[in-house]
């Protein structure tokens, strides 16, 4: 069964570890989403129990972590440092209840061709997937399909689930699968045939979101994103049903970028994060009910009140009034 995830960092939401985790717990969240590289002070100076009675309150099931290692750059020493750095926020994880880690592979490259950016990020993916592997974690790998993000670049590189399907073959990997963005979904014209391609086990995550109206795709910006369910421009309803058919029991992160949503209080913006992911799937047959009956109960009100109005004292005409007066005359 999918659960509500918060992540604090898509929603623009500044907050403690313990915050985030109260404002879950309290609009109906079944787990939370971090960064694994900000728990670790909080761990090194309160202790690992601290942070595992915080992030594991009320019997919530976490969610997945970002990953932090910058496998995407060219620096090879900056990713050696990284990459050393990796087991013990794996380690962490685990020992905090983690089993999920996602990072994107850009879409574009300036340095290498399409063939030989395949071979260099599956080099370097193996290396991280088998770091986290080691500590029980599924590594989701997430293209990047929103056109204007490979707008003048020199090469392009994956932005299709079609195309992850070949880098995760070469990285060879079991525990890596496939983080699936509804917005990218959407932007890549992909269908519920290409979701329903995937076995439940090669799905590590899912984000959902909505796109701004009356905007092509290809004037669409990657960061300015509606909530799910919000415009109707993406066609939610298939994308998670498609989804929770292939059986798939996981997170579902809403990853609104919204500044609108951003600019409101805390716990007024994780309340409408949370009744965007009722709305769309958690709770949205009953709330259909609902809207269908709060119709239903204005349609019979109109009814009601056109009855009686029809039923009320014929209006004056001029021509009775002047009747009146003659007869009152006589």
């Amino acid at each position: 069964m999918m659960y509500k995830s918060l992540s604090a960092r898509a929603i623009g939401l500044k907050a403690t570890l313990t915050e985030v985790v109260e404002a879950a717990i309290t609009h109906g969240f079944g787990g939370i989403d971090v960064q694994i590289e900000l728990v670790l002070p909080l761990a090194n100076a309160m202790g690992l129990k601290y942070c595992q009675q915080i992030i594991q309150a009320a019997d919530s099931t976490p969610g997945s972590w970002v990953l932090p290692t910058r496998w995407q750059d060219e620096d090879e020493a900056l990713f050696q440092r990284d990459l050393a750095e990796l087991p013990e926020l794996a380690k962490l994880a685990q020992d905090t209840g983690f089993t999920r880690v996602t990072t994107a592979v850009p879409p574009t490259s300036n340095v290498r061709p399409l063939e030989e950016n395949l071979e260099w990020s599956k080099n370097r993916l193996q290396q991280i997937a088998d770091v986290v592997g080691a500590c029980g974690q599924q590594l989701g790998l997430e293209y990047l399909a929103t056109p204007s993000l490979r707008k003048d670049a020199k090469h392009e590189f994956i932005h299709s689930l079609a195309g992850l399907k070949q880098l995760k073959e070469l990285i060879a990997r079991d525990n890596v699968g496939y983080l699936l963005d509804s917005w990218h979904w959407h932007m890549a014209g992909e269908t519920a045939a290409d979701l329903s391609s995937l076995k439940a086990e090669e799905i590590v995550a899912i984000h959902v979101n909505d796109a701004p109206a009356d905007i092509p795709n290809d004037e669409q910006i990657d960061n300015v994103r509606r909530l799910p369910g919000s415009t109707g421009v993406i066609d939610i309803d298939t994308f998670l049903q498609t989804i929770s058919d292939t059986g798939y029991e996981g997170p579902m992160t809403a990853e609104p970028f919204a500044a609108g949503v951003r600019t409101l209080n805390k716990n007024r913006v994780v309340e409408l994060v949370s009744e965007s992911l009722d709305r769309v799937w958690f709770r949205k047959d009953e709330i259909a009910a609902q809207e269908a009956a709060r119709a239903e109960a204005a349609r019979l009100a109109a009814e009601a009140a056109e009855a009686v109005a029809a039923t009320a004292a014929p209006e004056v005409t001029e021509e009775a009034e002047t009747a009146v007066a003659e007869t009152s005359a006589e």
